[in-house]
């Protein structure tokens, strides 16, 4: 039978635990925000901006999976996916502010850039088992530049430009890799049709494919556990870093 120093030992640790919990979840942390490229700054608690991190993410979540109900194939859900961002968060009105904020947000406002546009999109279908990222295609260097988001399904890459409401399909209706991009330039042409961005041709963009190295960091980050798991990653190769010097 435990005696009842047993409790009171056990009645301090937790008190113990208790208080370090309130001041980690107390500890300050700066979060940020823009309005019209202005960027501001104000502290929260840390419990604050965790609990809200992680609200953001089971909305996100659930939202990724309302808008793929019923949906059993694959490739349909990502194009659902597709439809329903294109067509539920359109471009910047004119006279509306520029927000720059976490992603869901951007979902739930139902506007943004054309960066941002494309951002939302990769975030849901992440959301729906699609890692998922945005890359930007430049004309030339310094010139135009076009937002396309790059998905990775069955092991290989695809691009579909959310801003444009573009998608790249090869002659059997399947979603063209960056592989089929690069073999037939004629599914670019036949998808962009007579489409310039400002002002140059669309298939321009697509002329160095070949030099694209995606990264899923950013998207993952929007995620807790992926979130967690990238900052150790971080920290572990900080001190290794601190080992060697």
């Amino acid at each position: 039978m435990l005696d009842g120093r047993f409790w009171i030992r056990w009645l301090a640790v937790n008190l113990v635990l208790a208080a370090l919990i309130a001041v980690v979840g107390w500890w300050p942390v700066t979060t940020r925000a823009g309005i019209d490229y202005r960027w501001s700054e104000k502290r929260i608690p840390l419990a604050e901006k965790f609990l809200g991190f992680v609200t953001r993410d089971l909305q996100s979540r659930r939202l990724a999976i309302e808008v793929t109900a019923d949906v059993e194939d694959e490739q349909e859900r990502l194009l659902r996916i597709f439809r329903w961002v294109t067509a539920s968060v359109r471009p910047v009105p004119a006279g509306f502010p520029v927000v720059d904020d976490h992603l869901f947000h951007i979902l739930v406002r139902g506007y943004g850039t054309s960066d941002q546009r494309t951002e939302a999109f990769a975030l849901l279908a992440s959301h729906a088992g699609f890692p998922s990222s945005r890359i930007v295609l430049e004309a030339a260097s310094g010139g135009a530049r076009l937002q396309i988001a790059v998905v990775k399904w069955r092991g290989k890459l695809h691009l579909l430009d959310v801003d444009n409401g573009v998608v790249f399909r090869t002659a059997t209706g399947a979603l063209a890799s960056i592989d089929d991009l690069q073999k037939e330039p004629a599914i670019i042409r036949a998808a962009g049709g007579r489409r310039a961005v400002d002002g140059v041709r669309y298939e321009i963009f697509f002329r160095r494919l070949e030099d694209l190295r995606p990264a899923f960091t950013r998207i993952e980050a929007q995620r807790p556990w992926s979130r967690l798991r990238l900052e150790l990653a971080r920290v572990f190769r900080a001190l290794a870093g601190a080992e060697r010097q």
